[in-house]
């Protein structure tokens, strides 16, 4: 408040202001007393002006910065538990002790975020403005995608109106002009990249050609040469290069555009650009760059799940590895069934069958088969499912609960507190291939992988199901693949063979190795032997009571080929 020691001696005979000093403290104890701290602080700023006071002196953002942190941290304290002011008072005292260890919200904050490096979206910066911007990635090809699931094309008619084509195989006419609108959109975000910075815009680019994409099919190249090139698919790769090597060159004899293909260009330029951005008395002839030579650019740590490894996809992160994920709109999946006698094999095949009878097994409790009817009526209507098919539904699921899995247990009979559903884990790998593990847990003669891709990262994935019987831990699986239109296309021999297609026999090691992990941390004396009974996997449509062997495919891995499986995770095999 700006009052020195003099001042203070001074207000002795000055009775008229120290009276209103004192009232205006009378005042604002009161406020704290009927509003709290905040209303009392801005009643003491509004007498002794105290932020235009410490605006004033020395450092202006930083005291200003300190005293809004402190009255955050104070009202903090006032408000958990309805603390009194002598116990604020008391906290402040504490905490302003040089000897006590400040907790993570205590810790200085920054008076601002002008001179820091800030890291946005081409979305989240438009409006804004930066000294010096880099804009990374626009070599990346435009109309890449990584959603999984449901496959679309989003297009604008004759009319302008948006139109959403779901079928596998669109029209050739409707994808191109699908894919011109989508390189429309990233030209215009580029232009709001490049108009950000004051001073400079950097655009770093790797020339590069990945199975058709990369640079070829990028933003950067429509920006520098023009968009017909990228969507001309007639022209040849090397051809697309060599525009844009010369269209860059064009560009540079612009006094405002430089091509820097050299560090000790990029260096000079940095320099001279930072000149203009950074006080003269700031030395900027320790500025260097560093040339990048190293070819493992695309070498990073990236989250994987059995799905991305198994179809040599780069990162697949927020979906659950739910069985037949690509959506079949063209055939029968949302169509009705021509066959008069409905069933579970004749049951709309597709992603939402798979997520249909996940979410009915999920929330209903196998042993309420009261339950049964209205969680299938509340996801039917959840995924906008042909009610038609709900009587098929409700006996489906009765026959799956009532399945004998194990010689005296039946799925119905699995009570909550024997089961974890939809158990999420993660954990770190590191340099591990498709055709590493395949090699791990098959014969030499079963894995006909080829390619071998290094991905390190974190593992991610969902076990359907993990249940209790007997002192052992089992994980079951549901899978809703058509297999045929009979019975016996369930067999044991079939499913073996659907096993292997699909790569599941990856997918059960990899969840072992999980649940493994996840039990030893739980159960101090854990046994392999003892405490895991193995997997189950459930191909629905043809589970069959009367034959316990139909559609239930079961198997216990080797221990060693587990332990040998987790050491190629980490990295060490």
């Amino acid at each position: 408040m700006s009052y020195s020691a003099a001042n203070l001696i001074q207000l002795q005979d000055e009775d008229e202001k120290w009276s209103g000093i004192v009232h205006a403290f009378d005042r604002a104890h009161q406020t704290y007393q009927s509003k709290g701290l905040m209303s009392a602080f801005n009643q003491l700023d509004a007498f002794f002006q105290i932020r235009e006071t410490l605006s004033n002196k020395t450092l202006p953002e930083r005291r200003l910065t300190n005293l809004d942190h402190i009255l955050e941290l104070l009202i903090k304290k006032e408000q958990k538990g309805f603390a009194s002011l002598s116990t604020v008072v008391r906290y402040l005292k504490t905490r302003s002790n040089t000897d006590s260890s400040p907790s993570d919200e205590e810790l200085i904050r920054l008076e601002s975020d002008s001179e820091l490096i800030t890291i946005s979206t081409l979305h989240a910066s438009k409006g804004l403005e930066y000294p010096i911007v880099f804009v990374p990635f626009l070599w990346d090809n435009f109309d890449s995608s990584n959603s999984r699931g449901i496959n679309f094309t989003e297009y604008h008619n004759e009319e302008n109106k948006l139109c959403i084509d779901l079928s596998k195989n669109p029209n050739e006419e409707i994808v191109e002009i699908s894919r011109k609108e989508l390189l429309a959109d990233s030209l215009r975000l580029n232009y709001v990249a490049f108009t950000r910075p004051k001073c400079a815009c950097y655009v770093p680019f790797v020339k590069y050609n990945s199975k058709g994409n990369g640079i070829i099919k990028s933003p950067f190249l429509a920006t520098v040469v023009n968009s017909e090139t990228v969507l001309d698919s007639n022209l040849k790769p090397d051809d697309k290069l060599k525009l844009l090597e010369e269209n860059l060159y064009k560009l540079s004899t612009n006094e405002h555009i430089s091509y820097l293909s050299s560090s000790e260009s990029l260096e000079f330029s940095l320099t001279e650009n930072l000149k203009n951005k950074i006080e003269p008395e700031v030395p900027t002839d320790d500025l260097a760059t560093t040339k990048l030579e190293r070819n493992d650019l695309f070498d990073f740590k990236r989250i994987l799940s059995f799905s991305s490894i198994s179809s040599d996809q780069s990162n697949t992160a927020e979906f659950k590895d739910y069985d037949e994920l690509e959506l079949s709109v063209a055939g029968d999946s949302l169509e009705k069934i021509g066959d008069p006698v409905r069933s579970k094999l004749n049951f709309p095949k597709g992603a939402d069958t798979g997520n249909l009878l996940h979410y009915i097994l999920e929330d209903v409790r196998f042993t309420e088969s009261s339950e049964i009817d209205s969680v299938i009526s509340d996801k039917m209507n959840l995924l906008h499912f042909d009610n038609t098919w709900k009587q098929v539904l409700v006996e489906w699921i009765k026959e799956i609960l009532n399945h004998e899995l194990i010689t005296g247990l039946k799925i119905g009979q699995l009570k909550e507190e024997n089961l974890i559903k939809e158990m999420d884990f993660h954990f770190p790998v590191n340099d591990i291939s498709l055709k590493g593990m395949l090699s791990l847990i098959r014969e030499k003669d079963e894995n006909d992988i080829t390619k071998e891709v290094a991905l390190s990262g974190f593992m991610k994935g969902f076990i359907d199901l993990i249940f209790r019987f007997e002192n052992k831990y089992y994980i079951l699986d549901y899978k809703s693949n058509f297999l045929g239109d009979k019975i016996d296309d369930y067999s044991q021999v079939h499913l073996q063979e659907a096993i292997k297609s699909h790569n599941y026999d990856l997918q059960y090691h990899i969840y072992s190795v999980a649940l493994i992990r996840f039990l030893k941390n739980r159960i101090s004396d854990f046994s392999y032997v003892e405490n895991f009974g193995g997997v189950y996997y459930l191909f629905l449509r043809g589970l069959k009571n009367d034959n316990p062997d139909s559609g239930v495919y079961f198997d216990k891995p080797s221990y060693n080929v587990l332990k040998n499986l987790e050491y190629h995770l980490k990295g060490e095999s």
